[in-house]
Parts: C-alpha cells; sequence; structure tokens
C-alpha cells in the first residue's frame, strides 16, 4: 500500500482546529474577527453571514471544502445563541449556497 501525504485538513476528518493553522485558517480567522459586526448584521437580516467574508476571502479559496470550514468557524463564532436557519445563494463559484442562521428560540 502507499503512503500519500497527508495535510492538516485532507488527513482524516477534515478538522476545523488543522483549517485554522493553514495560511487560509490565519486569514480566515482575522477576517472573521474585522466583519464581526457584518456578520451579526447579515444574521439578523436572514442573509448567510459568510457573504460579509467574500472580498476578504474569494481570490484565496478555490475549493468548497475550504468555504465549508469558514462557514464551520463562523458557527463556532456564533455559539449557541445561534442556529441554522436554511441557506441562501452566495456569489461563489465553487460553493453556490451558504448557511442562514437566526436566534435560538432560549437565548
Amino acid at each position: 500500500m502507499t503512503d500519500f501525504p497527508r495535510d492538516l485538513i485532507m488527513g482524516g476528518t477534515p478538522s476545523l482546529t488543522g483549517f485554522k493553522a493553514t495560511d487560509i485558517g490565519i486569514v480566515a480567522v482575522c477576517a472573521i474577527e474585522r466583519h464581526a459586526d457584518d456578520i451579526i448584521h447579515a444574521v439578523d437580516a436572514g442573509e448567510p453571514p459568510l457573504a460579509a467574508l467574500i472580498p476578504d476571502l474569494d481570490h484565496l479559496i478555490c475549493e468548497g471544502l475550504y468555504w465549508r470550514m469558514v462557514e464551520r468557524m463562523i458557527a463556532e463564532r456564533l455559539g449557541s445563541d445561534y442556529e441554522k436557519a436554511g441557506s441562501r445563494s452566495v456569489p461563489i463559484a465553487c460553493h453556490r449556497r451558504a448557511r442562514c442562521y437566526k436566534r435560538a428560540a432560549d437565548s
């Protein structure tokens, strides 16, 4: 059996912690911090918060998996005060739909 090189993202189950340690993950963390208010405004408007990060990340990400990891980072940032509320179209070639959120009923 041949051993293929494994990276932090694709080695087994995709790891959010591993993704955050990559160059793209670090840029995504910074973008999430920089656009924290825009993310909340998007959530409150029923829009996908990922759209707030497109200007910062679209030129760096060309894999749907990486966009999904960024969405996981947004969900982690929002925490238990928010829950998934469907998805909507976004202008990303390799990731056509992004999650929308709403405030959780018990928060």
